[in-house]
């Protein structure tokens, strides 16, 4: 599974069973989908458009993909549902997805555990001082990584460590902000 902003963007599927020998499969239709993560047959696509005729984006399309060669929209995942239309990067570990728009320091939180409901749970906000925005978003093993970076130069930046391990309960607690510059 291929994100691309190309071309209106998309995400083209590969079968890659000979992985010598890649086979291009089918092209599911979106608006700069740059980011995806695929979970038991379920993927996440997130759209980093900013720019489409309605200048939001569409979030995060929710997909079936058992069968990968016609992709299926479950839900989507936006604005109106809490979250962001614009997903930069987006996570998703122990049934819940992580998203950011990389323009605001903001991330979105929610349980996906049913794909075809998923439930808003939280915003978590970094609380950096200044024009920072969240980038990149990584959750594995119970720990919630951000990288952050400052929209007005290229020399600060923060990395943000949470515990996610009952964030469907507790939240995520904050272990550890480190300035890690640009």
């Amino acid at each position: 599974y291929i994100g691309s902003d190309r071309n209106g963007g998309g995400i083209s599927i590969f079968d890659i069973s000979n992985p010598a020998s890649p086979q291009f499969v089918t092209e599911y239709e979106g608006e700069e989908m740059e980011d995806v993560e695929v979970y038991n047959g379920i993927g996440f696509f997130g759209s980093d458009d900013n720019q489409s005729s309605s200048a939001t984006g569409t979030g995060v399309d929710v997909v079936n993909l058992t069968n990968p060669a016609s992709p299926v929209l479950i839900t989507r995942i936006n604005a109106a549902d809490g979250g962001h239309h614009k997903v930069h990067t987006l996570s998703v570990s122990d049934g819940f997805l992580y998203t950011t728009d990389n323009a605001t320091e903001v991330i979105k939180i929610f349980d996906v555990s049913t794909p075809a409901s998923p439930q808003f749970v939280t915003s978590l906000n970094l609380n950096i001082a200044g024009s920072f925005a969240s980038h990149e978003v990584m959750a594995q093993n119970g720990r919630l990584y951000v990288a952050s970076k400052n929209n007005s130069d290229v020399v600060n930046g923060w990395t943000h460590i949470y515990d996610v391990s009952n964030v469907g309960t507790t939240g995520p607690q904050l272990l550890k902000a480190i300035n890690t510059g640009g």
